[in-house]
């Protein structure tokens, strides 16, 4: 890599330098997500294994740096223009031990030919946040570093959606427009968000409606993502039409989405997708008319070199060598009824409904096993156990029917597609193990990365706890440890109310409480 891009900016003033924004980990950029997507549609995507990474606008490594240690072989880069954020990624980066990562503080703009080429390059959160000249350099980045079968993911907000919340940072940058110290400027943009609140009846007008749905929704932010997100100067939302034209003038290709769910449109009626389809002539227009329906906000879109040739025909034989996935709400599972038509929710709320006996006793199995994910032998193994009475008398034939179902519970959200899944596990080991990153992770703070690529956020005791999954502690070395932080007040531990300190009358109640922590640390994949 040139000089120019390991460069130190001192003379550029930076908003990241002033308020660093929270580093998190994005399970939608994941390689893995990028290459289960492209392959559908005909890619050969590189093995996560033995390739190489680039993120532009990686911060301080929240998402590249839980890459660099779960694939030891491959090789990752960061680019990013906060002097601080990178100081701060490569602190954790060499206190973790990960030597195949390297985190430079350089400009897009400076980026040349010596970055050398990748088979993934993740650009998230940057793209509608910079200038049209360097939207168009990213676009340019990608073209000349990615390789023949490389996939790029490039994430952005589009209209119609962000109509409403356009309006909302136009007004939210007016009222602070002669207030310069960031932190005033988070408060009172709060402020001018309560005050709208209170006087804008969500009932009186369609606008007071639209208004108050995008408050909410601001309210809730952090104070470093309202600042980026709402307060900067730059902010250019794109129709999704006029990106997918960029991205052809730079000779690239759309694949799809990184969320492929959003690709169909599902729960919408027969006659709007008729109506659609006799409009849409490809993929591009398809994406488009679907936004408007959807008043889409944000995409997440993956990229390829126009070169490439894609097969847009889904057929269940592409996901015949896949891993599926299903994540139940917090609500449970039903109760099995091989005669009725069940209805499983997921945990981002998604209903969908099984009246095949193979498929919906396959639903059962991959809502026990999460948060693993099992391939199709495996599967149809353990449903076989489940309910042998079920059996087909045809395999090939059931084996095929059992593809096409969970085909379409994919694109509609209800069944996840992995090429790799990471090991989990899902009973508690004799001595648990969570990875260094996390560990370290939790010294910092309460939030971690799971082996799933999620943020997961930690209880005081959790963290405490968390310390010390090493590998080389059994239960009993837990529970004594624990034991010392209740009694010298690090932790609280009570019994019908009663503050409990004495060391008799800790074992009983703090071994139930470790069990039910172990328990949730391996529901929340953070257990190998």
């Amino acid at each position: 890599m040139s000089d120019s891009a390991h460069a130190r900016m001192d003379h550029r003033s930076d908003p990241y330098d002033d308020v660093p924004y929270t580093s998190y980990p994005y399970p939608r950029s994941h390689p893995e997500r990028l290459a289960t997507v492209a392959s559908l549609f005909g890619m050969r995507p590189a093995s996560l294994d033995s390739c190489r990474v680039l993120e532009l606008g990686c911060a301080s490594g929240g998402n590249l740096l839980p890459l660099a240690e779960r694939f030891p072989s491959s090789e990752f880069v960061g680019i990013d223009r906060s002097a601080r954020q990178i100081e701060a990624g490569r602190e954790l980066a060499a206190e973790a031990d990960l030597r195949n990562v390297e985190l430079v503080h350089a400009d897009l703009v400076d980026l040349d030919a010596s970055l050398g080429s990748f088979d993934y390059v993740i650009c998230h959160g940057v793209f509608s946040w910079v200038t049209r000249s360097v939207q168009t350099k990213i676009l340019a980045i990608l073209r000349e570093h990615l390789r023949p079968q490389g996939i790029a993911y490039v994430s952005y907000n589009v209209y119609p959606g962000w109509h409403m919340r356009t309006t909302v940072r136009d007004m939210m940058r007016y009222h602070v427009r002669n207030v310069e110290a960031p932190e005033r400027r988070i408060a009172e943009a709060r402020a001018f968000i309560e005050l709208l609140c209170q006087h804008v009846s969500p009932t009186a007008s369609a606008y007071g409606m639209a208004l108050h749905e995008e408050l909410r929704l601001v309210r809730a932010l952090d104070g470093d993502y309202l600042f980026h997100e709402h307060l900067e100067a730059e902010n250019h939302p794109v129709y999704f039409h006029d990106f997918a034209q960029r991205v052809q003038e730079q000779r690239l290709r759309y694949v799809g989405e990184a969320e492929i769910h959003t690709m169909l449109l599902m729960g919408h009626s027969h006659d709007l997708a008729q109506t659609l389809e006799a409009h849409a002539h490809d993929i591009i227009s398809m994406e488009q008319y679907m936004d408007f329906v959807r008043s889409r906000r944000f995409r997440s879109s993956i990229l390829c070199q126009s070169e490439v040739e894609l097969h847009r025909d889904l057929t269940p034989a592409l996901i015949e060598h896949c891993q599926f996935e299903f994540e139940p709400s917090e609500d449970g599972q039903p109760e099995r009824d091989p005669n009725a038509i069940e209805e499983f929710v997921t945990a981002q709320g998604v209903r969908i409904h099984a009246h095949r006996p193979l498929t919906k006793a396959a639903i059962f199995v991959l809502q026990r096993a999460w948060p693993r994910a099992l391939d199709l032998d495996a599967l149809l193994r353990e449903v076989a156990e489940l309910d042998p009475s079920i059996a087909p008398s045809t395999p090939e034939a059931a084996r095929d029917t059992l593809l096409a179902d969970l085909l379409a519970l994919a694109f509609g959200g209800g069944v996840g597609l992995r090429t790799w899944s990471p090991s989990i596990a899902t009973n508690v080991p004799l001595r648990p193990l969570v990875g260094r990153l996390a560990r370290l992770q939790a010294k910092r703070g309460d939030g971690v990365t799971n082996l799933r690529h999620r943020h997961v956020k930690l209880s005081r005791s959790e963290r405490h706890l968390l310390l010390r999954l090493d590998g080389r502690h059994d239960r009993e070395q837990l529970l004594a440890e624990m034991t010392e932080l209740v009694v010298d007040g690090t932790l609280d531990l009570a019994r019908d109310g009663v503050p409990l300190r004495d060391r008799d009358h800790i074992r009983e109640p703090l071994d139930q409480v470790l069990t039910q922590m172990l328990s949730n640390l391996a529901r929340r994949a953070l257990l190998s």
